[in-house]
């Protein structure tokens, strides 16, 4: 549950000003992170943000050459340890989809560390704190990969799970690589022997993500539908599992996004198995 604020009417604005397309993954710190997020999951989204720079605050405060480390505090109880290194690519959101951000999403300003995954976005912003030690954030302290790096993914969005359909079939989704882009889609109708190539929409900019689709017929029966994505860097979006995503495990691919679909068997035919 959000934390709750009183809200205060001011004619202030912020005086650096961005404004930012970015998929990000969901987290509303400890509760979403402790539900597992399967591949193609909804826990994504892509937002456009009114945003400062980290840096800009940082350089309105007295920065001493000693401190490492940002930790980040949030109203849950929740924080974040970033490397003071990474400040450049922090962005500072108080606005979302042109309005004021809502309680779920982190009012009354929350981060956006683009390329991550959302637990590293600490949502519901109260302290930050220079340090001059090592630290680790929240889930570094519970073993978790302290660096977050968004795995190259894509999720298929029609035709759902178990879909029945007649005629021509149009395969869409989403797909996302954090900072790497993604350069390519590639849709399977038999369970991965083989691969299309699908049509990308024009990508917003580099960290937004990118809407994907495919025009295929298939004959009467049961087939499986996967997609995979391609980053800027040439990974491919595998069909491994991973769960969790610890320090001695890196990846930087996620498993193959797949889903069931029928279409209608002619009056006579054995069923066919799923």
């Amino acid at each position: 549950m959000a934390p709750r604020h009183r809200r205060k009417k001011s004619t202030r604005r912020a005086r650096f000003v961005r404004r930012d397309s970015v998929a990000a993954q969901h987290g509303d710190a400890a509760a979403d992170a402790l539900r597992f997020q399967p591949v193609g999951g909804t826990l994504i989204s892509n937002a456009s943000w009114i945003t400062a720079k980290l840096t800009d605050l940082l350089a309105s405060v007295s920065v001493r050459g000693t401190a490492r480390l940002i930790k980040v505090e949030g109203a849950d109880d929740y924080d974040e340890v970033i490397p003071i290194e990474d400040a450049p690519n922090i962005l500072v959101a108080y606005a979302m989809g042109g309005r004021e951000l809502a309680s779920a999403h982190g009012y009354p300003v929350r981060l956006i560390f683009p390329g991550r995954y959302g637990m590293r976005s600490v949502k519901w912003v109260t302290r930050l704190r220079l340090l001059t030690m090592t630290g680790e954030s929240y889930w570094g302290r519970r073993g978790w990969n302290d660096e977050a790096l968004m795995l190259t993914g894509s999720r298929i969005d029609t035709p759902r799970n178990r879909d029945e359909v007649s005629g021509d079939l149009v395969v869409a989704g989403i797909a996302w690589a954090g900072t790497r882009t993604v350069s390519a889609v590639e849709v399977s109708v038999d369970d991965g022997q083989t691969w299309l190539a699908a049509q990308l929409e024009a990508a917003i900019n580099q960290l937004s993500w990118r809407r994907w689709r495919l025009n295929v017929t298939l004959p009467a029966g049961a087939w499986t539908i996967a997609a995979r994505a391609i980053d800027g860097e040439g990974n491919v979006q595998d069909a491994e599992d991973r769960f969790p995503i610890l320090p001695e495990r890196p990846a930087t691919t996620g498993s193959t996004s797949r889903c069931v679909h029928d279409a209608p068997l002619p009056r006579g035919h054995p069923s066919t198995a799923c």
